[in-house]
This record gives C-alpha cells, sequence and structure tokens, in this order.
C-alpha cells in the first residue's frame, strides 16, 4: 500500500505543469464538462483532450459520478420506502359497515417526554372516498425540578395541550375532522398523557404531491403551544395510493397520468 503510494506522489511530481494555453483550455471547457451527463462525458474520446482539457473532464467526471451515486441512493431509498407502505397498508371490509377502511402503515417519532404516531386512512363507500391524516402523541409532565418533598403530580385541565390547528406547508389550514384526549393516570413523579388528531387530507393534496414528486408536510399545533410536525413522505404516499389502486380500482386516473404508480415493484 505504502509503495502505491509513493508511485502516485511522484507520478504527480513527474507530471509537467500546465502551459498557459492548456490553463485557458481547462477554465473555458470546465462549465461545457459539467453541464453534460455522466453517459455523454464517458463518450469523450480522452485521448484528443490536452492536459488542461483532461484536468477539467476528470474534475467534471468525479462531480457526476459522485452525483449519479447521490441520486442512486436517493431512488432506492424511495422504492424501500413504497414497497413497505403498499405491503403494510391495510384493508379492511366489514359486512355490518357498506365503507371499505383503509390504513396506511404506522410511522413513529420519538422526542424527549413525547411519543408520536400517525398513519394515512382512506374511506371508500357509497357517498364517495375520504383521507385523512391520524396523528397520535403521548406526552407526560415529568417535572426535572421535582423535590422528594413535592406532592404527587395531579391532572387539571391545564394539563393537556389541546391539539386544535393544524396546516399544510406554505400555511393553508388543514381541517381537523376529530380529537380524542386520554390519560393513563399519574405515578410519582409524572402523569401520562395521550391526544389523537383527525387530520382532513383533501385528494387534491394528494395530486399536487404527484405532481411535484414531493412530501406532504404537516404542523399541528396545540392550545399550549407546542408545536408537532409530520411528513408524509413521497414514498409512503405512492405505496399507500397503489395498494388502494391495485386492491380497489380507485385512483385509475392518477395512475394513468403518473409513471410512478404503475413501475413494476419487487415485493417477495
Amino acid at each position: 500500500m505504502k509503495r502505491h503510494l509513493l508511485a502516485f506522489l511522484l507520478l504527480c511530481a513527474c507530471a509537467p505543469p500546465l502551459t498557459d494555453i492548456e490553463r485557458s483550455h481547462m477554465q473555458e471547457v470546465l462549465p461545457k464538462y459539467q453541464a453534460m451527463s455522466l453517459e455523454e462525458l464517458r463518450a469523450i474520446d480522452t485521448t484528443l483532450l490536452d492536459g488542461g482539457q483532461q484536468v477539467a473532464f476528470k474534475k467534471a467526471l468525479r462531480e457526476a459520478e459522485k452525483q449519479r451515486r447521490k441520486e442512486e441512493r436517493a431512488e432506492r431509498k424511495r422504492l424501500a420506502q413504497v414497497i413497505k407502505a403498499y405491503k403494510y397498508t391495510d384493508i379492511r371490509r366489514s359486512p355490518y359497515e357498506r365503507d371499505i377502511r383503509v390504513y396506511g402503515r404506522s410511522i413513529s417519532e420519538l422526542f424527549s417526554m413525547t411519543d408520536s404516531s400517525w398513519y394515512l386512512a382512506a374511506s371508500f363507500g357509497p357517498d364517495g372516498a375520504s383521507f385523512e391524516v391520524i396523528y397520535t402523541v403521548d406526552y407526560n409532565n415529568f417535572d426535572y425540578n421535582r423535590t422528594p418533598d413535592d406532592p404527587p403530580p395531579q391532572i387539571t385541565p391545564g394539563s393537556w395541550r389541546i391539539y386544535n390547528r393544524a396546516s399544510f406547508y406554505g400555511g393553508e389550514p388543514a381541517a381537523i375532522n376529530n380529537t380524542r384526549q386520554s390519560d393513563s393516570g399519574c405515578d410519582k413523579v409524572q402523569c401520562d398523557f395521550e391526544e389523537t388528531v383527525w387530520i382532513d387530507l383533501p385528494y387534491s393534496k394528494i395530486i399536487e404531491a404527484l405532481e411535484n414528486g414531493g412530501d406532504i408536510d404537516l404542523r399541528v399545533v396545540a392550545r399550549s403551544g407546542d408545536k408537532d410536525y409530520i411528513t408524509i413522505s413521497h414514498g409512503d404516499l405512492v405505496g399507500y395510493i397503489r395498494r388502494i389502486h391495485d386492491e380497489l380500482g380507485y385512483f385509475k386516473e392518477a395512475t394513468a397520468r403518473f409513471p410512478e404508480l404503475r413501475e413494476p415493484l419487487p415485493i417477495k
């Protein structure tokens, strides 16, 4: 290994310096090479390039290869999200109800003193379809400044956060369809709370995310001032929609319009 490194250093040291013309060529062609795709760069006959052009070519090639690796990693991550969302979407039919309920996979996040999760939900019936984001947050009122002499904590009306507002990224309000609060009681040091919020997800927002290839970002705000954030990744959304289309035939227009809803999925 040391011999290889020494040979490389000697080669670099022996490489002739660029002439003024070659340096000018390097500065001239570098932007051109950087604007090329990786395939276009690989098709260049480098034997025809002078020293400056060679330097510019190698720099642009390294940058293009690095960008390609980044894109491939992002695509693998996106595809993994699509497959996971597809596999874990749960479609429920009940003989006692006309509507079909569809639940996406649960996404959990853990923060200091807060454990939150959310999932997509949809209802399909004679009256049409509706979509929601169901967000649940568990928290407590543990006080790091408590002393052994302090009385045990109690639940009061002011103990609750009361999540009551939501908005999409950009400030557009998101309707809250329902809320629920429950508690698990108190021990000697803290009381435990759980709140669930049903947030309306308009069909137009789903189509918008498919059009721009992005995520759906939501902020949920409590009366207490707490703010929580939800990101429905593009991959999760695509997997959810594809499962609904394959099982229920919904999203036909969207499937015909967006190729990513038709790409083969390597699901085992």
